[in-house]
């Protein structure tokens, strides 16, 4: 139904995708996987993605989960041209009970 990727590297988890199929969309689960994927991450994990300005369902998405814009990218997508926006979240610690 989806998936997600991205690369993991000194507590820096930069997302490259998130998909889930159009047949499922609306139903929340992106949110849903992004929610478990964040959960298996033990230690204070900074998450960075970008997301093409006008793409409002992944923004509203992604500030549901607590995301932040930090910076934009001027033209930086093409067919169309469009803007990207930058955005991050801070995971915290979990505690070991």
């Amino acid at each position: 139904m989806g998936f997600a990727g991205g690369t993991y590297l000194d507590d820096v988890l930069d997302i490259s995708n998130v998909a889930i199929v159009q047949a499922y969309q609306k139903q929340h689960l992106g949110e849903l996987l992004l929610k478990t994927w964040f959960n298996t991450f033990t230690t204070q994990t900074t998450v960075l993605l970008e997301v093409r300005a006008g793409n409002q369902g992944a923004k509203r998405l992604y500030q549901r989960l607590g995301f932040e814009t930090y910076r934009k990218r001027q033209a930086y997508y093409n067919h169309p041209v469009e803007d990207a926006v930058l955005m991050m979240l801070q995971l915290p610690i979990k505690s070991k009970e």
